[in-house]
């Protein structure tokens, strides 16, 4: 299988509509993006010795984590 669509259906239920499926295929790759940027920006910032500054981007990656693997657990589209 694809790494995107198996990345992209991780919030999928079986019941879901496909619009459902579609938002929440679009949220992940969203989530995946924004992950990707925050770790450039990490890098950015820790190799120019801005030690407070690198930390906001690292804490907003470690959150863009958690509520994935939530909406990996709940499934639940409404809350994330």
């Amino acid at each position: 299988m694809n790494i995107v669509y198996r990345l992209t259906s991780l919030a999928n239920k079986t019941s879901d509509s496909a619009s459902e499926r579609i938002n929440k295929s679009v949220l992940i790759l969203i989530v995946l993006f924004k992950a990707m940027g925050c770790i450039t920006w990490v890098i950015m910032y820790y190799s120019l010795n801005l030690t407070l500054a690198y930390k906001f981007p690292l804490a907003y990656f470690f959150l863009l984590l958690l509520t994935t693997i939530y909406l990996y657990f709940s499934k639940n589209f409404d809350v994330a």
